[in-house]
């Protein structure tokens, strides 16, 4: 029987593969984050897919569909808007978007309050690493060069 552990496991363990086949292009040094990142994400599946035996929740029905299509159709403007606001910008407002939508609680301006304070953590947290850690550069944006 399918559980939501099982689906999820399947489901990255073919990103994680299909991530680790894509960085075979690249250069010795310009994989290695690549590499890194797709292993963990094929080893941490697999552990999903063996704990699924164990239990799991059922997989459920989309209660409220609008919400997927609001999510992909808020990621697709988040890469086309990228080059115009710069990665930090638009990663906050995303970011702060979703971590909203995905509040069941998002009435009030606590939550609001909290999705804001989640978009800037995230959102500078990726920057520092990416920035600073790996020496990455990340788009500034028309409006911040």
């Amino acid at each position: 029987m399918w559980n939501s552990d099982s689906l999820a496991g399947i489901i990255f363990l073919i990103i994680g593969l299909l991530a680790l086949y894509g960085a075979r292009e690249l250069s010795h040094l310009g994989g290695v984050f690549p590499r890194t990142a797709s292993m963990l994400v094929i080893f941490f599946s697999l552990l999903l897919l063996i704990n699924s035996g164990r239990g799991g929740k059922p997989v459920e029905k989309v209660k409220d569909p609008w919400y997927v299509i609001i999510i992909i159709i808020l990621a697709i403007l988040y890469i086309a808007i990228i080059p115009y606001l710069g990665f930090l910008l638009t990663s906050i407002i995303f970011i702060s978007l979703v971590a909203w939508m995905l509040n069941s609680n998002r009435h009030g301006s606590r939550a609001i309050i909290m999705a804001i304070i989640t978009g800037v953590g995230i959102s500078f947290g990726f920057y520092a690493v990416f920035s600073y850690i790996l020496a990455v550069p990340l788009p500034a944006g028309v409006f911040f060069q």
